[in-house]
């Protein structure tokens, strides 16, 4: 049987970006390994960030915040729902509760039982109810943090 996962991709636009991933390009292995160390640190202090914001009283979000994790990469990466334990009643894993928990659902539609009421719309989307307001007011602190950290490694290894 497959396993059923949601996902959710917050592209942020960073000046400054595409620069130092193609400066990347040109380091070597051990260098880009030392990128990824530094990136996976500031990864686990947002990981951190979005634990601390879960809000209590509901063991689904406690499923859900025991999924958040952070990846291994060149950039900072926090993986949130996708693994099939823990779950909850009615076998529910935070793959499939992710969605419904952080955005809501229509009360006047099938999964108003399931979800809290949706969450007001901003930009393309909605504004979420955890987990994208802490990575919106954590944002500028986690750029900053990763740009101090890849600076060096660039100015070190590109010479």
């Amino acid at each position: 049987m497959a396993v059923e996962r949601e996902t959710i991709k917050a592209g942020l636009r960073v000046e400054g970006l595409r620069e130092t991933q193609r400066a990347f390009r040109n380091l070597d292995k051990q260098a880009s390994a030392e990128a990824r160390t530094k990136s996976q640190e500031i990864a686990n202090k947002m990981a951190g960030y979005i634990r601390k914001a879960v809000p209590g009283g509901d063991r689904r979000y406690a499923v859900i915040a025991e999924s958040v994790k952070s990846g291994r990469d060149r950039v900072p990466v926090v993986r949130i729902g996708g693994r099939v334990n823990p779950r909850v009643s009615g076998g529910g894993g935070p793959g499939n509760l992710i969605i419904g928990m952080e955005f809501g659902a229509d009360q006047a539609g099938p999964n108003a039982w399931r979800f809290p009421a949706r969450t007001p719309r901003k930009g393309r989307g909605n504004e979420g109810y955890w987990i994208f307001p802490e990575a919106k007011r954590r944002q500028r602190e986690i750029i900053k943090l990763w740009f101090d950290a890849m600076n060096p490694i660039i100015r070190r290894w590109s010479n």
